[in-house]
């Protein structure tokens, strides 16, 4: 039981030392997505798709 405490503890921790980071106003969400990054994204799911349906037969 005290095993377990200790991973739960060193979790929290952890946790809360990630949510500082992430609220920090200097914090960089790097960049947002553009046009190339949705049309890569729309044929890797077309792909996708077609490799599924293919699949089932």
């Amino acid at each position: 039981m005290a095993q377990k405490d200790f991973l739960k503890d060193e979790l929290q921790k952890e946790i809360e030392d990630r949510v500082k980071i992430l609220e920090d106003p200097s914090y960089d969400y790097g960049p947002l997505l553009n046009k190339n990054d949705v049309i890569a994204m729309f044929i890797v799911a077309v792909i996708s798709g077609l490799g599924l349906v293919w699949g089932l037969f």
